[in-house]
Formats: C-alpha cells, sequence, structure tokens
C-alpha cells in the first residue's frame, strides 16, 4: 500500500479536496450547504434530502402565496360588508349613500356617523320652526290699507283712529 508521501502533488490536492469535502458533508453545520455547492457543480449528483427540503420549500411558497390570496379575499370582504353596512345605515337615516360619500371624499372625513350626524343638524336647521312661515297677513286688513299703513303710518293710524270713532258714534267717514 502507498501512502500519501508516494503520491503526486495533484493526487494530494485530490485526496485533501476529497477529506474536506467529506468532512464538511458530515458536519451538521455545513452538510447542507455544501451538498447544494456539489449539486450546482455536478447536477448529475442526487441528494435526497435535498430534493425533499425543495420539495418541501415549493410546498411551503406555494401555501404561503395561497394564504396571502386568502388573507386578501377576506380583506375584501370585510371591506364591502362594511360599506353595505354604512350605506344601510345613511339610507336609514332618509339621506342618499352617494351624495355622503362623496361629501366625505371631498372633506376628507372617515367616519360615516360624524357625517350623519352633521347632515342631520343642517336639515334640522333648514327647517323651517313652523309650518305657515310665509309673508305677515293681517285678517281684515285688505292690501290697499298694507300699502297706505308703509307709506306714512301716521296718517294711517290717524284715518283707522276716526274711522273707529265714527263707527262708535254711528256716523260716516268723514271726507
Amino acid at each position: 500500500m502507498a501512502g500519501l508521501e508516494d503520491l503526486s502533488t495533484e493526487e494530494r490536492a485530490k485526496f485533501n479536496l476529497g477529506t474536506l469535502v467529506a468532512q464538511l458533508m458530515n458536519d451538521p453545520k455545513t452538510s447542507l450547504q455544501t451538498k447544494k455547492l456539489l449539486k450546482q457543480g455536478r447536477p448529475e449528483l442526487v441528494f435526497p434530502e435535498l430534493d425533499a427540503e425543495e420539495a418541501a420549500s415549493r410546498v411551503e411558497q406555494k401555501t404561503q402565496t395561497q394564504l396571502e390570496e386568502l388573507k386578501t379575499a377576506l380583506r375584501n370582504r370585510d371591506a364591502r360588508e362594511a360599506l353595505k353596512e354604512e350605506d344601510a345605515k345613511i339610507t336609514a337615516v332618509g339621506l342618499d349613500p352617494k351624495v355622503v360619500r362623496k361629501f366625505m371624499t371631498d372633506e376628507g372625513i372617515n367616519n360615516v356617523d360624524i357625517v350623519i350626524e352633521l347632515f342631520e343638524s343642517r336639515q334640522a336647521l333648514a327647517e323651517p320652526s313652523t309650518s305657515q312661515v310665509g309673508p305677515f297677513r293681517f285678517e281684515g286688513v285688505s292690501q290697499d290699507d298694507l300699502k297706505a299703513m308703509w307709506n306714512n303710518p301716521v296718517k294711517w293710524r290717524e284715518e283707522k283712529a276716526y274711522e273707529v270713532i265714527n263707527e262708535l258714534r254711528g256716523q260716516k267717514k268723514r271726507a
């Protein structure tokens, strides 16, 4: 049997590299990386644990992708349901959801309850306090009398006073 001394420099280098590779493959810390490097250099090499890890990695990546898609779908569904609930709340108080949404976007308000309260308070301010708000009406006073009163209130008051006094005396109106 020949010893290391009998080997050429190239043979000794190969032997030393082989020993180094064997040590690296047996070390749990470097085993996986060494196998990956060897497979990269020589694709025909087969390492079952590497193939199993790659398969597990692919399955994990696929599962992660599906999980993210599911989370996105759930968030979208929750957002749609929240919008439907807000629209129902808006409609329940007699407002148009499109108008309220546009107002919220224009004003940068994110809370529907605040906008509903604002619209209701505006509505309350806009509604008349009585149902018969209009120009003043005097019972028994004609439009001509009103014009005369506004044009010269003192003269109108005096004429009305003479009319009342004359009616009380039973006389007719003086000219």
